[in-house]
């Protein structure tokens, strides 16, 4: 005897794979670009401690927000135009250049931070 699967029957949980916003991505390639290298203060520094354009190609380190608009720029090929309901949604979120700019801050933290951030969108 023979047994025959119909293939229309589904064995065991469905396995959904769910995609991250533009959002998500944005803030998580911030994280990534933090996490290479931070400063505070500025957008943007370069190897010696100038204060440079975020998307100067210079740049080595950067604060949560010049992060932010270099990653958004990566994804979206332009740059950031200021969206003042996201930047007040941002704000609620954490996103706020004070904390990134507090003595007490570390590198770890705003990586953090703004992988915590990516989850709320």
């Amino acid at each position: 005897m023979s047994s025959v699967i119909d293939p229309a029957i589904e064995v065991g949980p469905k396995v959904v794979e769910i995609q991250p916003s533009p959002l998500q991505d944005v803030l998580v390639r911030a994280a990534e670009i933090v996490e290479a290298g931070w400063t505070q203060w500025t957008f943007a520094r370069d190897e010696n401690g100038t204060d440079v354009a975020y998307d100067n190609p210079r740049a080595v380190k950067f604060c949560m927000w010049g992060a932010f608009y270099l990653a958004y720029k990566e994804k979206f090929g332009v740059e950031y135009g200021e969206d003042d309901a996201l930047n007040r949604e941002m704000d609620k979120k954490g996103m706020d250049a004070s904390w990134n700019d507090l003595p007490e801050r570390t590198q770890e933290q705003v990586v953090t931070r703004l992988r915590e951030i990516a989850l709320q969108f």
